[in-house]
């Protein structure tokens, strides 16, 4: 159980697991260039974090870790924003483990979500149940998370309560209190 939480490390011999890891980690810083946006998508790459994501309960938490964060990068953009969204993608993040390391990086990708109205338009056209397990889950981020998940989650707040939908379910989540808390714990 401990192992799949907070993943493995190991560079000696290499595994297939870090083998992925290094190579996520080397497109990671790339993801956000808009001028490599065309090989993006040329080489599928949205497509491969969906793959990951799907099957995120059987892979190392570092792996999704890292695969989360070449994600945040890629949702710097518009269009790979709002295909994210429309492939289902929004479900196959809330469903990463809570208590995981790969969570942290969960409220990130919501933030850039939020930045991105066109995409947070789409996000509110998402089932009921998605948007009550999202607003759950970007709360359960806010008190129970890392600091950096925590802002990530904040953050996602701070963009997303020009959206009715996720506005409401905040309030019926008991987000105001959360939110509180978290400020008032931060200073």
């Amino acid at each position: 159980m401990q192992k799949r939480r907070l993943g493995e490390y190991r560079v000696f011999p290499l595994t297939t697991v870090m083998e992925q890891r290094l190579i996520i980690q080397y497109l990671t810083p790339v993801g956000e260039y808009q001028d490599l946006l065309k090989e993006t998508y040329e080489n599928r790459s949205l497509d491969l974090v969906l793959r990951y994501l799907k099957s995120a309960r059987n892979h190392d938490s570092r792996l999704i870790f890292d695969v989360l964060k070449y994600l945040a990068g890629l949702l710097v953009h518009r269009r790979l924003a709002l295909d994210f969204v429309a492939a289902g993608g929004v479900d196959l993040l809330i469903r990463i483990e809570r208590d995981s390391l790969a969570s942290v990086v969960v409220g990130t990708c919501l933030y850039y979500l939020a930045y991105n109205q066109d995409a947070m338009e789409g996000v509110c056209l998402l089932p009921e149940q998605t948007l009550n397990d999202l607003v759950e889950y970007a709360l359960w981020l806010l008190e129970h998370s890392y600091e950096s998940g925590r802002a990530g989650s904040s953050m996602f707040f701070t963009h997303a309560f020009q959206f009715r939908p996720i506005l409401e379910r905040f309030d019926d989540y008991d987000g105001p209190r959360r939110l509180f808390n978290y400020v008032n714990i931060s200073n």
